[in-house]
């Protein structure tokens, strides 16, 4: 709906504008990673509200004026971490912009300045963990982040990958959703088991509906998996197929069989699917910086054969 609106007079956010062009001082659009970008025009009262949305998830989350925030992104038309950037500094707390910086020299910064929190989507969060430990011989755990803010991603509320972050910065983000109040005594309502994803994501495979997130449960819930996965969905005649590409950590290459088998069995107990399983050799998938595209589907394109 939200593309449908724009692109027209006047441009280039036609109906999107509730005022008139000239109060728009902030220009932001989404990612694009299910379409074209939707346009965000902001007036500056637009912007210090969504400021403190996000001083207020920042605060509960037990960000205070004491912390050092690291921001591994560079500034660009990309909305997600603006935000944080800016809520951040009206808490008091001291930004980081990690900018230009390549994923080593970010580390490097985040060591030299003993940066305590960090924001970014689960996919680079896990990325800068391998990247610290494999290229650069630093154990993430040991650099003093206490505290991770995850966007762009259902990721951070999928219990598997959490896990993962957790134990490789030694950071905790603990969000749920229930009817009870919180014991801290907030009273906003809370996110038990957290977003599980966008409803444009799920899509119907052999009748079954999907979630990628179901998939991502799944993978990095096993040992002897490494982060990365790919899943390729495609159409031979009339009858959909699935394929899960996933890459074996080091030292378990001879797991191969093992694993595969409870995959499988994971797999078709957790999103009733039964599924063609690729290994790969660590560090042969694609790795991503923003937000992940590991769900691919090849529908349209396939051939229909008979």
């Amino acid at each position: 709906m939200m593309r449908d609106i724009q692109g027209k007079a006047p441009y280039p956010y036609g109906d999107a504008l509730c005022v008139p062009l000239e109060e728009v001082v902030e220009f932001r659009q989404t990612s694009g990673s299910t379409g074209r970008p939707v346009y965000q025009p902001d007036t500056w009262q637009d912007w210090e509200w969504w400021a403190e949305c996000w001083a207020y998830i920042l605060w509960a989350q037990g960000y205070r004026p004491g912390d050092r925030v690291f921001i591994p992104f560079g500034d660009n038309v990309f909305v997600a971490f603006w935000a944080g950037h800016y809520a951040a500094e009206k808490i008091g707390c001291e930004v980081v912009p990690g900018g230009v910086l390549d994923t080593q020299a970010r580390i490097l910064k985040i060591k030299e300045l003993r940066a305590t929190a960090m924001m970014g989507t689960p996919t680079y969060i896990l990325g800068m963990a391998e990247t610290a430990k494999r290229k650069m011989d630093i154990d993430p755990a040991t650099l003093g982040i206490s505290k991770i803010t995850c966007a762009g991603e259902p990721g951070a509320s999928i219990a598997s990958t959490t896990r993962r972050m957790e134990s490789a910065w030694n950071a905790k983000d603990v969000i749920m959703w229930g009817h009870a109040p919180c014991p801290c005594g907030r009273s906003f309502r809370l996110l038990k088991g957290g977003v599980l994803g966008r409803t444009d994501d799920i899509t119907k495979v052999k009748g079954v509906l999907l979630s990628p997130a179901a998939m991502e449960e799944v993978v990095r819930s096993i040992d002897g998996l490494g982060d990365e996965y790919e899943v390729i969905v495609d159409r031979l005649g009339d009858i959909d197929r699935i394929k899960l590409k996933v890459e074996i950590a080091p030292g378990c290459e001879d797991m191969a069989k093992r694993l595969e088998s409870i995959l499988k069995d994971q797999l078709r107990l957790k999103t009733n699917l039964g599924y063609r399983i690729e290994f790969y050799d660590h560090g042969k998938l694609p790795r991503y910086e923003v937000k992940a595209k590991r769900f691919k589907d090849m529908r349209k394109d396939s051939i229909h054969s008979r």
